[in-house]
């Protein structure tokens, strides 16, 4: 009877410490013990490092940080899906680089242009409504949008420890903000939902808006030319725009966020400064080029921030060994370099053909029947739906069989899926370039004045 009640002790001290580990995803590691640390001394009254509720200001940046941002940050794929979209309005598209090759899921070619091509595809993207439209096509695009690699709804592809982190934060009085490079208006439908950051306290980069009278109706008109980049240099900027007081507590993953942990770190008092180094490829992504990580063209963390962190005292999280949870983990998908052309479906297709299946993961053909396009309810393409006509040479994957129909089941989408995720890769893994969105279109901008 002791040794039950004793048994029973121990399980239920061991829940009533799990329920009071505010961050659970976090091993019991160096950076796990200087947030608490930290925390702990800026919030107890009398400390000679206590910090009044109104001044704990904590900024973070998104791509990368707060979700993932590979094969590249998720406004560029709304901006690739809106082509898609926009095309039955835009017929000059067809013979126009870089959207006459998206169009034809050549993402490869289209990339190829580099940065002016990304410029291009995002401001025909994100311009020309207002800005109440363009936070319902936001909004639309994230219900039904899905990560290439994961598979999973982009605003679910968040960090699990980064959320356990936020959270901590405001239960300790904090207020957080986000601070991207990322577009202002793009964060700001979802951010309340993602990570319980309320529009007020998004920053990011922005285009110009113009005041017009619709049907009566006031209205702000997004227009074709940037207003504020949010990135780099630009990040303390926008939080001394935005917010009007120097943070605390600063978060980011790349060069992009040196200047705001910089600006945090020189202001009087206890300050936390913390950069995300991504070395997790079995349950995320791996990449640097710091510590002979991979090399990366948006995103990077070079080897020169690292030595400042380890200079200046910033903590540097290797997700790898501090992360128990990250959320979200990799959907392997096996997918054959060259395949070979299908011999003919002739005899049995029962156990050959799905054998067979497996080894020929591509399928050329051409399109005989046009099936029903799916739409919204106003009769649009959903997000990613590609136009196609009777005649059209295509590739397709499969995806399965229906063993009792005796159909294989194959996906245009699921190939145009892989092409993508193959093509970023090689993108991104080319030498030189920017580190985030908000610095790829600065870059631009800067080249044509």
């Amino acid at each position: 009877m002791r040794q039950v009640i004793a048994t029973l002790a121990l399980l239920l001290g061991a829940a009533y410490a799990a329920a009071q580990d505010p961050l659970p995803s976090w091993n019991d590691t160096a950076p796990k013990q200087s947030i608490v640390e930290f925390v702990a001394k800026v919030t107890k009254e009398g400390s000679p490092d206590f910090v009044p509720p109104n001044e704990r200001i904590a900024t973070f940046d998104n791509d990368g940080t707060l979700w993932c941002e590979k094969p590249l940050p998720f406004q560029l794929f709304f901006a690739l899906d809106r082509v898609k979209e926009l095309a039955p309005q835009h017929p000059e598209w067809k013979t126009k680089e870089p959207f006459a090759s998206l169009l034809k899921g050549d993402l490869k070619t289209a990339l190829a242009g580099g940065e002016h091509a990304l410029l291009q595809i995002v401001m025909a993207t994100h311009a020309g409504m207002t800005t109440a439209e363009f936070e319902q096509i936001v909004k639309d695009w994230l219900a039904t949008a899905k990560h290439p690699k994961f598979k999973k709804p982009f605003i679910d592809c968040v960090y699990q420890p980064m959320i356990e982190l936020l959270a901590y934060l405001r239960a300790n009085g904090f207020k957080t903000f986000i601070v991207s490079g990322g577009g202002i208006e793009f964060m700001r439908p979802w951010a309340e939902k993602a990570y319980g950051i309320p529009p007020e306290q998004v920053v990011g980069s922005s285009i110009k808006t113009k005041f017009e009278m619709r049907d009566g109706k006031p209205v702000l008109v997004r227009l074709p030319e940037l207003n504020f980049i949010d990135d780099k240099s630009g990040k303390p900027v926008g939080i001394n725009q935005h917010i009007g007081r120097r943070p605390i507590a600063a978060f980011g993953n790349s060069d992009g966020d040196r200047e705001m942990l910089e600006y945090t770190q020189g202001g009087i008092g206890a300050r936390f400064m913390l950069l995300v180094l991504h070395d997790d490829a079995a349950r995320e992504y791996a990449y640097g080029p710091a510590q002979g990580l991979p090399s990366t063209k948006l995103g990077a963390f070079t080897q020169s921030l690292h030595d400042q962190a380890k200079k200046d005292g910033w903590t540097v999280v290797l997700p790898a060994s501090v992360a128990k949870n990250l959320k979200i983990e990799t959907q392997i998908v096996t997918l054959a370099k060259q395949p070979r052309p299908l011999p003919p479906l002739s005899g049995s297709l029962g156990l050959n053909l799905n054998k067979m299946a497996r080894v020929h993961t591509l399928f050329p053909g051409v399109i005989r029947e046009i099936g029903t396009l799916k739409a919204d309810a106003k009769g649009n393409p959903l997000p990613g739906s590609r136009l196609l006509e009777v005649g059209d040479k295509v590739e397709a994957k499969y995806t399965g069989m229906d063993r009792k129909g005796r159909v294989l089941q194959l996906s245009i989408r699921a190939k145009d899926d892989d092409d993508m995720q193959q093509a970023l890769e090689e993108y991104q893994s080319a030498s030189g370039g920017t580190t985030k969105l908000g610095a790829l279109l600065k870059e631009q901008m800067n080249k044509s004045e």
